[in-house]
């Protein structure tokens, strides 16, 4: 009796047991997966994802978005708005419903419905020019280009969109527009040189679209101006002093050469402009300066030059234009210096026969004998005389200069 009580004992606790490990069969329903979900464009960077609700007794919570595998948000109606997209982006949306606890349903399927790729829908802008704004110097042959945000309907980039043009009198620079396909820049070459020192305006149209349809944001221009002319031509001198083969000029005499246009001030100088003695020698010490206003440059000896002496003065084609052109060909003068300057009156050395003579022979000549060279014409019947001692009566007589001895006779 004892052991069928015990043996119907131990087999209700099993039972219970049982029970208890299988827990409450009633438990949670499952969850349907959400269905219809569709993706609506909102702005340029957000789209509203909408399904249908699952059925009320199914107790739904809430709901949770993914955005390419990656959840971005939940909801607790059957609509969300997912923001900071991208153009021509493509997402696929997929949606979870969740319920008591840690239920979910499995996530909607992705469909052409939940994936949305966000149109172009913003327009090309300008991002840079060249020439760079404002510009000053730019080559007479420059081309000019436009780079842009994205690239552009080919059909719309053409010389109506695309100009120059003076800007002092609006007039239009005819030029061609070339650009490729794909690219993000396009240029405007002129058909002729842009004339120098002339500022000029290249401009874009809103005419520009992008491949999208979407037109240039806003009408972009950009103002430069043109350099100077070009000079390639070499300088010349148009006069040099003292002129060659100049004699008798001034032992303080400064070498002056004028050019034909101005000139680099740093290009003459002591070794480009040169003074040295025709024969050979070292260079004379000198200064030498340009002036840009009288476009003169002198060589001024830091002492006197030697008398009755050859000098020449050199320009070399060291000396260059403002524009980098140098002289031709050197450039010369010769000239020679004055004899030195006598201040002090000749004298008479000697008179033969010597004064107070007595017994002469009456054919005796007289002979004077002078200090230094005398002038020829000087020395005449006229200047040198001889007369009697008593009654003053002049002795005629010839008059010769001797140059070798300095002597009148």
């Amino acid at each position: 009796m004892r052991r069928v009580r015990a043996t119907v004992l131990a087999w209700s606790c099993l039972g219970l047991a049982a029970l208890a490990c299988q827990g409450d069969p009633s438990g949670p329903a499952a969850l349907s997966t959400p269905n219809g979900v569709t993706v609506t464009l909102v702005s340029l960077t957000s789209v509203r994802v909408d399904w249908t609700a699952n059925p009320a007794h199914e107790n739904v919570r809430s709901y949770s978005v993914r955005r390419n595998g990656t959840t971005v948000g939940d909801a607790t109606s059957n609509t969300y708005t997912d923001f900071g997209l991208q153009e021509l982006a493509t997402y696929s949306y997929t949606v979870t419903a969740n319920g008591a606890g840690s239920a979910t349903s499995p996530p909607s399927a992705v469909t052409a419905q939940s994936t949305f790729t966000l149109p172009d829908l913003t327009g090309p802008t300008v991002l840079s020019s060249v020439p760079t704004p404002n510009s000053v110097g730019v080559a007479i042959a420059a081309t000019a280009a436009l780079t842009f945000s994205e690239p552009l309907d080919p059909a719309t980039v053409n010389a109506a969109a695309i100009t120059m043009r003076v800007t002092a009198t609006n007039d239009n620079v005819a030029g061609t527009v070339a650009y490729a396909p794909g690219a993000t820049s396009a240029t405007f070459t002129p058909m002729a040189l842009l004339t120098p020192l002339t500022g000029y305006t290249l401009a874009a149209a809103t005419t520009l679209k992008d491949r999208s349809g979407n037109r240039l944001l806003a009408a972009y221009s950009t103002a430069f101006t043109t350099a100077a002319p070009i000079d390639s031509t070499p300088p010349t001198i148009a006069l040099l002093a003292p002129v060659n083969g100049s004699d008798d000029v001034s032992v303080n005499t400064t070498v002056r050469a004028v050019f034909s246009e101005d000139m680099t001030v740093t290009s003459i100088n002591a070794t480009s402009m040169t003074l040295a003695p025709t024969a050979g020698g070292a260079a004379v010490g000198a200064l030498v300066l340009y002036v840009p206003a009288t476009r003169m440059a002198t060589l001024t000896p830091l002492a006197a030059l030697a008398y009755s002496t050859s000098y020449t003065a050199r320009i070399s084609t060291a000396v260059t234009d403002v524009a980098g052109n140098a002289l031709a060909a050197i450039s010369s003068t010769r000239f020679t210096t004055a004899a030195p300057v006598d201040n002090n009156p000749p004298t008479v050395l000697s008179i033969t026969p010597s004064p107070g003579g007595t017994g002469l022979p009456v054919t005796t000549a007289v002979t004077v004998a002078f200090s230094e060279a005398m002038n020829v014409s000087s020395i005449n019947a006229a200047t040198v005389t001889l007369t009697r001692t008593v009654g003053a009566v002049a002795v005629p007589a010839s008059v010769t200069y001797d140059v070798a001895t300095d002597r009148a006779t």
